[in-house]
């Protein structure tokens, strides 16, 4: 079994739709918490720059150890709408 990280235990439903880094060999790539369990944190990377919509993309499962939390990327569509603010539910 993994051990947990203290980014992993440490998340709650308020970082739902939080920006995140993943780091890997291949180097880093920005996207969006859409869930998390025990083991993985599930990030969606790619939406069509619909990030407005992203928890209706496919998420990618990432190891906690290699997520970190960054500030909102300056992406098109990345911000809520005017009155959209706070509707995550």
């Amino acid at each position: 079994m993994s051990e947990h990280t203290e980014l992993q235990d440490s998340l709650t439903g308020a970082d739902i739709g939080k920006w995140v880094e993943f780091a890997s060999h291949n180097g880093a790539e920005q996207g969006r918490i859409k869930s998390f369990n025990d083991k993985w944190i599930f990030v969606v990377f790619h939406c069509a720059d619909n990030w407005d919509d992203f928890r209706n993309y496919t998420a990618a499962a990432c190891a906690p150890e290699s997520i970190t939390f960054i500030e909102p990327p300056a992406i098109e569509n990345a911000k809520p709408k005017a009155g959209q603010e706070g509707s995550h539910e």
